[in-house]
């Protein structure tokens, strides 16, 4: 039996009414303690206390058992370490007659020895034994009458703390979350640009940026970093800075081959895309989505003097995927070109431009169905907190690390943070 499969068993006698997301989410919730110090409290205040919290599309896969999505190890564990079965008792044991009855029966079939006393231990053993086997990557269970009441793991033969009153291993130090925590607070108006504040650090840890939080989080301790992650849901993103130069190269070639530019802008190692840090980080945004670009659908976003005007990311959109033969496309840089004059513009202009047309090209290029993509989409709902053009820079960087692990440079354990 698998993960998925068991939890919809049990969907048929608790939270029947709810959908699959919304199911998921709170059947594991009720295998998890209460919140017990000042860090979870907050944790759970903010409703990150449950691990699995924030993603519906990852909750659905869970349930539905997508092969390539399973429960990660990573949040099995943390179910793991939070593990009490109380409420879910609570709620087994609220079942009427007739449905205990039912649930019994079906245990039975399963092999499991279930009886009207028992069954809701019995299914809290067997949850637990499914953390266990996927904290260790083992998807399956092959015989469920194999599945004893287990001790839960600590991490550690102290109950949680070895000899010393040192905390387990899978307990976090007070003083780090409450590090973690500070660096939380004080940063809570501009939490959304985290996916940033990491790139920042790892591709330039002893840049001067304007914006505090990027300095702030770099001068952290790694396992507050960590720990500062984790609170804002963010330790899945990896970076390949050691390729940047190859990123550039390889993004400079692709778009060519697929014509969105007849020029040449990231000449000289990409010295226009690395001016936007190096020399216009204090600068303003100009624009971040251009709309000013002609369309030739009949949906239009907006109307003005009679034309259909559309942004960069949609007009780059239907100039890859929706157009027929060119008719009257414009490659969307040689538009820009035109449109803000960049052979004469500033050299900020130009490093802004650079940076969005690198943002709106690998939103597009990079899958929609996996994590890359996933940590670039984080940031679009923040778009008001972009100010300055080191903000850019960091986004763009972000994408384009994205855009190049996924299509030349699988990540590995050399190469994730």
């Amino acid at each position: 039996m698998k993960f998925n499969e068991y939890i919809q068993f049990l969907h048929n006698y608790l939270g029947s009414d709810m959908n699959r997301a919304d199911y998921v989410l709170y059947i594991t919730s009720l295998f998890i303690k209460d919140p017990e110090t000042e860090f979870e409290e907050y944790e759970d205040e903010n409703d990150s206390y449950n691990p699995l919290s924030g993603s519906i599309r990852k909750l659905e896969r869970i349930y539905a058992g997508d092969k390539t999505h399973p429960l990660p190890k990573k949040d099995a564990r943390k179910l793991r370490a939070k593990y009490d079965s109380s409420k879910f008792n609570e709620e087994m044991l609220a079942l009427s007659s007739e449905r205990v009855k039912v649930i019994v029966e079906e245990l039975r079939e399963m092999g499991v020895s279930a009886n009207k006393s028992n069954y809701h231990k019995k299914c809290a053993d067997i949850y637990y034994h499914f953390l266990n086997c996927l904290s260790e990557g083992i998807k399956e269970i092959g015989d469920l009458t194999a599945v004893k009441k287990e001790k839960k793991m600590t991490g550690c033969e102290h109950n949680g703390t070895c000899d010393k009153g040192q905390y387990a291993d899978n307990r976090v130090d007070e003083s780090i979350q409450i590090e973690a925590k500070t660096f939380y607070k004080e940063h809570e108006n501009e939490i959304g640009l985290m996916p940033l504040c990491i790139t920042a650090d790892k591709l330039h840890p002893k840049h001067g940026n304007h914006r505090k939080m990027y300095n702030d989080y770099a001068l952290q301790k790694e396992v507050v970093k960590k720990e500062i992650c984790k609170l804002t849901q963010n330790d899945d993103i990896f970076l390949v800075n050691r390729w940047m130069n190859d990123a550039i190269e390889h993004f400079d070639a692709r778009i060519f081959e697929l014509e969105l530019t007849t020029r040449h802008f990231l000449y000289d190692g990409g010295k226009y895309f690395y001016r936007a840090i190096e020399v216009y980080g204090n600068e303003p945004i100009i624009v971040y989505d251009p709309q000013i670009f002609k369309s030739q659908h009949k949906r239009p976003v907006y109307k003005k003097d009679d034309e259909r005007y559309i942004s960069l990311s949609g007009y780059m959109a239907e100039y890859l995927f929706d157009r027929e033969p060119r008719g009257e496309y414009v490659p969307p840089w040689d538009w820009l070109w035109e449109a803000y004059d960049l052979e004469r513009a500033p050299q900020s202009v130009v490093t802004n431009m650079v940076c969005i047309f690198i943002i709106s090209a690998c939103k597009l290029l990079v899958p929609y169905d996996c994590i890359e993509n996933g940590m670039i989409w984080r940031v679009a709902d923040y778009e008001g907190l972009l100010e300055r053009q080191e903000d850019l820079y960091y986004y763009a960087a972000l994408c384009l690390n994205a855009f190049y692990s996924r299509e030349v440079k699988p990540y590995s354990k050399e190469t994730i943070r």
